[in-house]
């Protein structure tokens, strides 16, 4: 499982928290807890493959605990995509900083003709209609309830 997650923080942005020159830093607390939660990501993902192969061998799925997990999954999930949004906000607003200020700490954008636009949030928080619990924009399940959204 090691290099699984490895090879998925290999994938994601590094945050500038390791730099000791003085330089505008990325909180590493912040880069922390994007690895945490890849870490808990990938053990929710391969505990649900483990449990449907378990079912499939035995010839005995039952949907109602894959779809508990799947909903667990998806939360990970969710919180994984703002945390690493919170991390890349940080790392622009660091790279900002280093270049002198030139683009502000205006947040997020785009330039087109020479006005900021701004950047769609893939993010979103959704509330679930049954429990009222939050879950992301893609989350088929609640991850509290279960219930289908």
């Amino acid at each position: 499982m090691g290099s699984r997650i490895e090879a998925i923080k290999a994938k994601l942005p590094v945050g500038a928290g390791h730099r000791g020159d003085g330089e505008p830093k990325v909180d590493p607390a912040l880069v922390a807890r994007r690895d945490r939660l890849v870490e808990r990501f990938t053990a929710h993902q391969l505990d649900l493959g483990g449990v449907l192969y378990e079912m499939a061998i035995r010839d005995h799925v039952v949907m109602p605990v894959l779809l508990e997990r799947a909903a667990v999954l998806q939360g990970v999930e969710a919180d994984l995509k703002r945390a690493q949004a919170e991390l890349d906000e940080a790392e622009a607003a660091v790279e900002a900083a280093r270049a002198g200020g030139r683009e502000g700490a205006q947040g997020a954008g785009t330039e087109s003709n020479g006005r900021r636009e701004p950047v769609a949030r893939a993010d979103a928080v959704r509330s679930c209609g049954s429990c009222g619990a939050d879950a992301g924009p893609e989350s088929a399940f609640c991850s509290a309830c279960g219930e289908k959204l």
